[in-house]
């Protein structure tokens, strides 16, 4: 299920990271690439690494976590 998400525009939180200077960051998807997601954090944008995340995103009204090992792709290759 994961897999098929469409990620750009959704509510991200930040709960796990190897770099621990992310985690409870709060911000909106504005990008994506195969490794990495692009997180607008209120005008600043940071690039994560899809593998060493782990994230909440609000789908439909509802928190779920995701490992973000989950998503590494591009969105077409996830969906498909």
């Amino acid at each position: 299920m994961e897999r098929e998400i469409e990620l750009l525009g959704l509510q991200v939180l930040i709960k796990a990271s190897k770099n621990k200077t992310l985690e409870d960051l709060r911000g909106v998807i504005v990008g994506e690439t195969k490794s990495l997601l692009i997180v607008d954090l209120g005008g600043k944008k940071k690039k994560i690494i899809k593998n060493q995340v782990l994230l909440e995103i609000e789908i439909n009204g509802k928190k779920r976590l995701i490992k973000g090992k989950d998503l590494v792709g591009t969105t077409e290759e996830r969906i498909k």
